[in-house]
């Protein structure tokens, strides 16, 4: 029941009418509608225009808004201002949590995060100037708000309606492998069934061979059955639609609305519209009967296999159902399912009602990600009448990359292109929505956002590219950027940068196949980043972004032969990982010593690594150790004898401890191997120990859940690792490393890691691979044609029925009507004309297309994640496909033949709106064509072993004692002065990796120490950033570039900042480097070094040490001087944080003298905040050889790296990071 009330206008005088339920929490809304802006603003810039347009129209019209934010358009501030501003406004309205009727709905934890932290932010800057903002709305905004994620909300609504509809509102979400057992249970129930029994044999039996093709989208048919049930219930799908849908697919879908008794003309109908018209029928008149009972045999087994499938998920669903009732387990799709069904009951109404009237601002993010379920959920928020509530939804249907996660960008798109048309949305619950496309762009340089105007303007219209399931708007970005990032550059330097590819070793330009174009272009890009490190380019600033992660490895191993030190972002499970994965092989060996498989790789690993000859002696014993050592071969190496001693003995040692503590296992297994000590020698070093400590933390923390008999925990980390290889393991990520050692490092990402990131230098590599098809796909789902099975029969295709492609000598190729293993008329197929159109799509058909949409989508988010430069290689590949619309490759190098070659400039177009007209657009970039590059014989071959990343054995060498593979100056002076101490110094440098609070009862940086560290690490690289900057020939009051460069960071740090610097001009050495800088002498900052540190007596790898230098320059007595800036406190002559300083200064200056001959007589640590100070030292190299002696000899224990006896003068002892990651010093004290 609804009510009116009148209340004045105090607009114009009149009266409002303001309606809502009886009993609901309404307040007047004029206060809501009042024009004039509460937020204030002291720093962050004002909204642009388009911005500032959608922020009107929300409070001050109807306050309904479609938001299209294009990459880069600031899509996060909008919604944060509109945020803000509301909850100011609500706050007037006397609540006493301004947030209680506000909804914000993420599609991401970090999203949700994001937007917190954005929105805490943005009201202190208004309480900064002036305004005024509710009481303790921090809090609110953490703990009593409805800003979360999709599945959160789910979950909080789940819980409400349980009772309602018989389930405990104590539900939990089912894991995965609680998901396993109840679809045993289901397929159990379904065998003991004899109504279904025979269906589920039978169908088990027909796709059998499709299940163990390495091709296949399906390995069983339990796993056919559970994501069919689970898509059932996305679409929103009662069981008894389902099955009426896949029985009907036979006709509607395959057979295109044809059925029995067919014709002649329903045949060629069927050839026709499924081939575009390429192909026709072949049959003589009197074989016409024979082809026709072929086409209905066809017809009738497809009818019982649809009729069998559909009859089997109808059961599949209710005994799921049940269970999962019973249990209290459901997935994030069965909640969302069942709230869509308890909202269309009629028990449901009334609730449905009150729903409407919850929250008063309801606010999605990222809406092209939305699910159909979502949505159908989210509109139950939405008001029907008036007065309606505002509603914000905010996205890019371009940006749509989670297509196979359900996601549906058509529901924005469609509500986009109807409120273009004018048409209405009171279907949707949209009514008086308004369109506005945010096309500001702050993150790109203009030369790029040219280049993508002119590619996705044209593609996104393109009917064989981007527009080939339907067209998606595409308004031109508008360039706002006008900052530098990349150093040694002016605004007119090239942006767009074409990397030509050619093979050198062929007469011809064509490169013969797609292995000889990743090896040859994986070549080039090292060759290219090889170059652009030695141009002082920091090697944090370059990004190579992949669609898929099958050829990374290529480009890896390519970048780390030439020293480059790379990083792969990546959400790969911590289980498929080499290290963690042969702990696993170990544990399982403990309980079962005959597993052949499990000591195999534990004897290629590190904690044996025996050699090839006693491995092939083994395999000859069975892998029987005991046998093999009581027959042992005289011939083959003793050390390899010790070794398997040794591993029989820890075996012995350790298998008591089985049943005990699992953690205290582990702890055992790494300590008597020193394996975290060892893999240390990878060349993911640091990542690997960092996941060893990382699964020790998981294992603590289902230790401290529930105890596990020793075979059920083995069989649940064998089960984690073969979902992880399989690619379907996403909760235990592996361990991430923090930013520090991502800044000094080339990242390597795939394009769906990289969304909502950005990176000054992108390369795109990769560009060749092409769009997969449905061909091999055993089942397709989608909501417009619910389950479309593969077409398998027995039934065979006459010799006189003739499918052939029509060309002018009756010689084209030939088709079947059905084939489960290629293309066929009715099956996974469609065909283009020459310009790659498919004019009309059958609905089968246009749901495959959605992939090859979803294609090109990737492509525009890959792209647009260059800030400053773009780099795209381009060469000729001997293809059969060649067209334009193949690939990435082929498409880009379509726009990038109009380059002129001679004045290096590309010509671009593209429409655009302005006011009512649509006018061409012509803009000139340059482009850079002759990339340079660092040819790989003039350095030295770095030896590289696929460890961790290639197919072959996991780790090739094992050592006794440790080498590192890869050294900073920092991490140089931390090994030197104490190994134990760089071991445990690497753990802390790990983001994400805790110690284990209950075995060793360490101690965690407090939420405010946490907050501090992250300040210092921020305003240190601030500091230094700043000094780069620095005109040294002006004071800094003059310097006019420094200013601008600080006003358009918008750090809350820019004072402290300034402060350092004239602190820097106070120390003697400041004054020094000035009066360098304005006699023009030579002044060299934040450089590169990078050499080989080699062993004199040859027994060990050379170790890669590269770093960069803060400032070097030439005195006035023309001697150089190397400065390192810090931010901290001046430290005490001789203490350890003074050596440690003095012995990285130190290793710089050897690597000058290594690399360039550059003799540097003096170093200087220049203390810069908050007090100024300096410390002046003398170089001497030859100390600095002395120490490197003592890398060589590093020795291990069962703790580790052995530790160095206590420092007491320096204080070395009192901030080692193992005493704090141990609850106590070592043994040194």
């Amino acid at each position: 029941m609804y009510i009116q009330r009148i209340v004045p206008n105090t607009k114009s005088g009149g009266l409002f009418v303001l309606v809502g339920s009886v009993g609901a929490n309404i307040k007047t809304d004029i206060q809501r509608d009042i024009i004039g802006k509460r937020l204030k603003r002291c720093k962050s810039p004002d909204l642009v225009s388009d911005q500032e347009r959608v922020f009107n129209d929300y409070f001050n019209s109807k306050g309904r808004v479609c938001v299209d934010a294009g990459a880069g358009t600031g899509k996060t501030k909008t919604l944060v201002e509109v945020l803000a501003e509301a909850i100011l406004r609500e706050s007037e309205l006397g609540y006493n949590n301004p947030l209680e009727r506000i909804l914000v709905v993420t599609f991401g934890v970090e999203a949700s995060r994001k937007i917190k932290n954005d929105l805490k932010e943005r009201l202190l800057e208004h309480e900064l100037s002036g305004g005024y903002i509710p009481k303790d709305i921090m809090r609110y905004i953490e703990t009593e708000s409805s800003i979360s994620t999709i599945d959160s909300l789910l979950n909080s609504i789940f819980k409400e309606i349980a009772p309602a509809i018989g389930i405990s509102p104590s539900f939990e979400i089912a894991t995965y492998f609680q998901t396993e057992e109840i679809i045993d249970e289901v397929i159990s129930e379904l065998r003991k069934d004899e109504n279904v029994r025979g269906d589920l044999e039978y169908l088990d039996t027909i796709y059998s061979e499709f299940f163990r093709s390495e091709y296949s989208d399906f390995q069983s048919i339990n796993e056919m059955l559970r994501i069919a049930q689970q898509k059932m219930r996305e679409f929103c799908l009662t069981r008894e639609e389902m099955e009426k849908i896949i029985r009907g697919n036979v006709e509607k879908v395959l057979y295109l609305g044809k059925k029995p008794p067919f014709t002649r003309q329903d045949v060629e109908y069927i050839i026709r519209a499924t081939t575009n018209g390429k192909y026709g029928l072949l049959c003589e008149k009197d074989d016409e009967k024979k082809m026709l009972e072929y086409v209905e045999k066809v017809y009738r087994e497809l009818e019982e296999i649809y009729g069998r499938f559909a009859k089997v998920l109808r059961e599949f669903d209710r005994i799921y159902d049940d269970i999962c009732r019973k249990k209290g387990l459901f997935s994030y799709i069965d909640i969302a399912y069942n709230i869509w069904k308890f909202s269309t009951s009629q028990e449901g109404l009334s609730w449905k009602s009150s729903l409407q009237d919850k929250y008063d601002h309801v606010l999605i993010d990222e809406f092209q990600d939305t699910s159909y379920a979502q949505f159908e959920i989210l509109k139950l928020f939405i008001r029907k009448e008036e007065p309606w509530n505002k509603v914000m939804l905010i996205g890019d249907v371009k940006q749509c990359i989670y297509h196979w996660r359900s996601a549906e960008p058509e529901i924005f798109s469609s509500i986009i292109m109807k409120l273009i048309k004018g048409e209405n949305l009171s279907d949707l619950n949209l009514d008086g929505m308004k369109y506005y496309a945010l096309k500001s762009n702050f993150r790109t340089h203009k030369d790029l956002i040219y280049f993508f105007n002119s590619v996705f303007s044209h593609m996104f219209a393109d009917k064989s590219t981007g527009a080939i399931y339907e067209e998606v708007p595409y308004h031109p970005l508008e360039p706002m950027k006008k900052t530098v990032t990349v150093e040694n550059e002016s605004e007119n330097s090239p942006r767009l940068h074409i990397l030509k590819l050619r093979n050198e070793e062929q007469e011809e330009e064509q490169i013969q196949n797609n292995e000889a174009w990743i090896e040859l272009e994986s070549d080039e890009i090292a060759s290219f980043v090889d170059g652009l490190i030695a141009k002082g380019i920091k090697e944090g600033d370059i990004a190579l972004i992949f669609r898929r992660k099958k050829h990374i490895p290529v480009y890896v191993r390519k970048l780390r032969e030439r020293g480059i030190n790379c990083i792969l972002l990546s959400d790969n499970s911590i289980f498929i990982e080499p290290e963690v994965s042969v702990l696993i092989d170990f544990l399982d060996w403990l309980g079962n010593p005959e597993c052949r498989e499990s000591i195999t790789r534990i004897l290629r690993s590190p904690l044996v690594a025996i050699s090839d000859e006693t491995l092939r002696f083994l395999s000859m014993k069975k892998y029987v150790i005991t046998l093999a050592l009581e027959e042992w071969d005289s011939a083959l190496p003793e050390t390899d004898k010790v070794r398997l001693e040794d591993i029989l003995g820890l075996r012995d040692d350790l298998r008591w401890d089985r049943e005990g503590s699992k953690i205290e296992l582990i702890q055992r297994i790494i300590s008597h191997s020193a394996f975290d000590a060892v893999v240390l020698t990878s060349n993911d070093g640091l990542q690997a120990y960092a996941n060893l400590w990382l699964f020790q933390e998981i294992v603590s923390s289902w230790e401290k859940e529930e105890l596990m008999p020793y075979r059920e925990f083995i069989m649940k980390l064998k089960e984690y690792r073969e979902l992880a290889r399989r690619g379907k393991e996403n909760e235990y990520p592996k361990a991430k490393l923090a930013a520090e050692q991502s800044r000094n490092a080339v990242r390597i990402t795939t394009v769906h890691m990289a969304k909502g990131l950005e990176y000054p230098i992108l390369i795109l590599a990769d560009t060749i691979m092409k769009c997969e098809d449905s061909q091999n796909r055993v089942l397709v789902l989608d909501r417009s044609v619910g389950a479309v099975l593969l077409p398998v029969v027995t039934s065979m295709q006459p010799a006189e029925m003739k499918i052939k492609e029509i060309t002018k000598n009756n010689d084209g190729k030939e088709i079947p009507w059905v084939s489960g293993h290629s293309k066929s008329v009715i099956w996974g197929t469609y065909e283009r004309e020459r310009d790659g159109v498919v004019p009309k799509p059958t609905l089968f058909q246009k749901v495959m297309l959605k992939n090859v949409s979803e294609y090109w989508r990737i492509l525009y988010v890959a792209l647009t994640r260059a800030k400053e430069h773009l780099i795209i290689p381009s060469g000729s590949l001997r293809s059969r496909n060649d067209r334009e619309y193949s690939s990435w490759h082929n498409y880009l190098d379509m726009h990038l033949r109009k380059v002129d070659s001679k004045r290096g400039t590309l010509d671009l177009e593209w429409n655009e709106k302005v006011g009512n007209q649509v006018i061409k657009r012509r803009e000139k970039i340059k482009v850079n064509e002759k990339l340079s590059n660092v040819p790989l014989s003039k350095q030295e071959k770095i030896p590289y072993s696929n460890e961790r990343i290639g197919s072959k054995p996991e780790f090739t060498v094992g050592y006794e004692q440790f080498v590192p593979k890869r050294l900073t100056p920092s991490t140089f002076s931390e090994i030197i002065d104490c190994p134990r101490r760089y071991q445990y110094g690497v753990l802390w440098r790990m983001d994400g990796v805790r110690s284990l609070s209950i075995v060793r009862k360490n101690e965690y940086l407090s939420e405010k120490e946490e907050e501090e560290q992250r300040f210092v690490d921020e305003f240190g690289s601030l500091v230094h950033d700043a000094i780069e900057h620095r005109d040294f020939t002006k004071g800094i009051d003059e310097d006019m570039c420094l200013k601008r460069w600080l006003d358009e960071r918008k750090s809350d740090m820019k004072n402290e900042v300034e402060k350092a610097l004239q602190n820097l001009e106070k120390l003697g050495i400041g004054k020094k480097i000035m009066d360098a800088a304005k006699a023009g002498r030579k002044i060299r900052r934040e450089e590169r070094v990078y050499c080989l540190i080699h062993d004199k007596n040859n027994k060990h790898p050379a170790i890669i040490f590269s770093g960069r230098f803060d400032l070097l320059f030439l005195d006035e007595n023309n001697e150089w001087i190397i400065v390192d800036f810090k931010t901290e406190s001046k430290k005490e002559e001789g203490s350890y944080r003074d050596n440690h300083y003095k012995t990285q200064i130190g290793a710089y200056c050897w690597a000058l003298k290594e690399t360039e001959k550059i003799t540097v007589s003096k170093g200087c640590i220049a203390y810069l905040y908050p007090l100024e100070g300096e410390t002046i030292f003398s170089i001497n190299n030859e100390d600095f050889n002395k120490k490197i002696d003592l890398i060589w000899n590093i020795k291990l224990d069962e703790k580790g790296l052995c530790a160095c006896p206590n420092d007491e003068k320096s204080g070395r002892c009192a901030t080692c990071p193992y005493r704090r990651s141990n609850n106590g010093p070592c043994e040194y004290g």
